[in-house]
């Protein structure tokens, strides 16, 4: 057996599956993978230590698991995984042995139970936001970016000569996890910011520092961020001009607090969907028809 399989069979196993589980993700007899455990109970402490390079656990983690079936949660927690945590799970060293106890391997500083608390503590809360990170990446799709809401409040922004984004706070306009803000600097060099909620976490600069010392790296997600404003920036523009080109075209006020009769912004929210959704030669034409009761 290839010492990448032996690796593997080893690194789920420290995960906690169970023999049974580990066969049936890696297509593997159960005998081969007690073989492989066997293998490595039974070996030197230096082929241990020398199949257990960190590095090549890491490489072998982003490579090879993606595609094996496991949970979100068993991805996160298996690309923590270290050398030391085979060792001990295998009882190949132990945490309060020293190098007295045994001259083959390197002295272990004794840890404080509380520190491990608190690093257990500190790792779970990076697994759940970066579950939550993960669920907040999906750019928002065309019905978030035109409804009747975002439609309204473009208009009535534009209607009152204000600005529908602050320069100084984080607002939630479009129905998906994203903040917007206008940049610093001159009102005519502007534009819109985005950000997701989980940025504003505490742990967040913790889990991207995490995420970029992975293999494969994280180098776009501010250049997506950017990307993503201007969209949103774009959107934003589009609903204010459809609802005001929508009002001039039928000659009508929308409805409101006063009014019983008249337009309605689900109109403006539907064309909005339509030109994003079909090439610019599909752009839809205003049209009125007289109705009977001379409206």
């Amino acid at each position: 057996m290839e010492l990448d399989d032996v690796l593997k069979i080893l690194i789920l196993r420290t995960l906690g599956l169970t023999q049974e589980e580990v066969a049936e993700r890696l297509h593997r007899a159960r005998q081969t993978v007690g073989d492989a455990e066997q293998w490595f109970i039974d070996c030197r402490q230096g082929d241990a230590s020398a199949l257990l390079d960190d590095y090549r656990i890491k490489r072998l983690i982003a490579r090879e698991f993606l595609g094996i079936g496991l949970k979100d949660d068993q991805l996160i927690r298996a690309g923590q995984i270290t050398g030391d945590d085979i060792l001990l799970h295998y009882g190949r060293v132990l945490p309060s042995e020293t190098g007295e106890a045994a001259a083959d391997i390197e002295p272990v500083i004794p840890v404080s139970p509380v520190y491990v608390k608190l690093l257990t503590t500190h790792w779970r809360l990076l697994r759940q936001l970066a579950i939550t990170f993960r669920t907040q990446l999906t750019p928002p799709g065309t019905d978030q970016l035109f409804t009747a809401e975002v439609c309204r409040r473009a208009y009535q922004a534009r209607q009152s000569g204000v600005t529908l984004l602050s320069p100084t706070s984080w607002t939630t306009v479009i129905e998906a996890p994203l903040e917007l803000r206008l940049s610093p600097g001159t009102a005519r060099k502007r534009t819109v910011e985005a950000r997701l909620p989980v940025e504003a976490e505490v742990l967040f600069p913790h889990l991207v520092a995490h995420l970029k010392a992975e293999p494969g790296g994280f180098p776009r997600f501010r250049a997506w961020k950017t990307w993503l404003g201007r969209l949103v920036e774009i959107c934003l523009e589009s609903a204010a001009d459809l609802t005001q080109r929508y009002r001039d075209a039928a000659r009508m006020y929308y409805q409101g607090d006063r009014r019983q009769r008249g337009l309605f912004f689900r109109c403006a929210d539907y064309i909005g969907q339509f030109v994003l959704n079909h090439p610019p030669e599909a752009v839809p034409v205003f049209a009125t028809e007289p109705q009977s009761e001379g409206l």
